[in-house]
């Protein structure tokens, strides 16, 4: 390598990208790899060789698993010997977990944008959530707490759970009677109709939105959004503002609403990434990846916004692999 590509070399923005096999990672390497204001070198993680954002990043590596005790020492010592500047954690276990160890990668030289861990755990508890956000004076779907069937639709889901893990729907009293037998520590919330909507945000560290862009959900397979399309909803978007600031989020998260003619009901609070819809906001000119490791870096920037009536619809696409290529 000669003087100048190694002087180029240095410039790129060293980024480590946590839990690679995710379709959030994916989302966030393609959102990294589509800008063009930063030159980046990316180096993603998995507990898995075969996660494919392994094979989408300049570098990537086997990582123990988050529940592991030398997990935060791994990555530390990961970002020093390879130069990482920001590091972009991807699924919530390590989300929280790095989010407590904040000050170690500061001292080590690593950028992050997360929230606090008691917002973290806010998010994370749906009864105290809907509750927060109930007080807000937003509208909520009543949680039912009583023994018998209530005589209308439920959506069941642990009280700490990820994504869609978990949930259940429960249309008539032969479901309630099987899930209240299955389940323990679950929210049971009255059924919401209507429109469903994500709205991505991105949060300053002074929990203002730089990015606050609804979109609908058309269809949804396994929890994420496989048809959808980038709206103007200022309704929306006005009550996410205000989740976000009075919950202090930080760094980039996701709200879920359904909205019929009655008005909105918040659903939850996601601090992180989103898994399905990111790329129809990064697409519609909302690169939350590219903003999120510019403030993680301590850069101004400007609040952007997505443009409406984009729409999305996703496909499979594959990676191929050939053994006697990696021998």
């Amino acid at each position: 390598m000669n003087i100048t590509s190694q002087t180029a070399a240095n410039r790129r923005r060293r980024i480590l990208i946590t839990s690679a096999g995710t379709a959030s990672a994916v989302s966030v390497i393609k959102a990294l790899r589509l800008q063009r204001e930063l030159s980046v070198w990316l180096h993603a993680v998995d507990v898995d060789s075969n996660a494919v954002g392994l094979r989408m990043a300049d570098k990537s590596e086997v990582v123990p698993p988050a529940s592991s005790p030398e997990y935060i020492d791994h990555l530390i010592a990961l970002c020093q010997r390879e130069g990482i500047g920001t590091i972009l954690p991807i699924y919530s276990k390590e989300i929280v977990l790095i989010a407590r160890h904040v000050a170690r990668f500061a001292a080590a030289g690593v950028a992050t944008l997360l929230p606090p861990p008691a917002t973290i755990s806010l998010a994370n508890d749906k009864r105290g959530m809907s509750g927060f956000v109930h007080n807000l004076g937003i509208p909520v779907p009543e949680i039912y707490t009583g023994d018998r069937w209530p005589g209308y639709g439920l959506i069941g889901k642990p009280n700490s759970s990820s994504g869609s893990s978990g949930v259940c729907h429960i249309e008539d009293e032969r479901d309630w009677d099987y899930w209240r037998g299955k389940t323990s520590d679950y929210v049971f919330q009255r059924l919401a109709r209507g429109i469903e909507y994500t709205v991505d945000v991105l949060c300053d560290r002074s929990s203002q939105c730089v990015v606050c862009s609804p979109r609908s959900r058309l269809q949804v397979k396994a929890g994420q959004s496989i048809r959808g399309r980038t709206e103007s909803r200022p309704l929306l978007e006005t009550a996410a503002r205000r989740i976000c600031s009075a919950a202090g989020l930080i760094g980039p998260g996701n709200l879920q609403f359904f909205e019929d003619e009655t008005g909105i009901n918040f659903i939850e609070l996601n601090p992180r990434f989103a898994a399905g819809g990111l790329m129809l906001t990064v697409h519609a000119g909302a690169n939350i990846p590219l903003l999120a490791v510019q403030l993680a870096q301590g850069e101004v920037v400007k609040t952007v916004g997505a443009v409406p009536g984009i729409g999305m619809i996703r496909y499979w696409e594959e990676l191929f692999i050939s053994d006697r290529a990696q021998s």
